[in-house]
């Protein structure tokens, strides 16, 4: 979700602790004040991992990541909000 009044640019990662599965990278661009769903491309590894980092300049406070997903079988669904983290070299 882009609160921002500028068109945002951000990276997707998906990785897994999976070895054979090999990391997916997408581009999404969304427009000012509105947000963009998409698709994760793989989703079927134990342990998915996604990451999203911004590609311009954006105050830290005018995005927001989430990830839901939904049971097809129960009808259970799941949605958590991204977090912050400070990636280290």
């Amino acid at each position: 979700m882009n609160l921002s009044t500028a068109e945002q640019t951000f990276e997707v990662l998906q990785n897994s602790d999976d070895p054979t599965f090999a990391p997916l990278l997408q581009t999404v661009t969304v427009p000012p004040r509105s947000m963009q769903q998409v698709t994760l491309q793989n989703t079927r590894v134990a342990a998915l991992q996604v990451r999203v980092r911004s590609l311009t300049a954006i105050d830290p406070r005018q995005w927001v990541a989430y990830g839901s997903s939904v049971d097809n079988v129960t009808g259970d669904s799941w949605s958590s909000l991204g977090v912050a983290t400070v990636v280290t070299p």
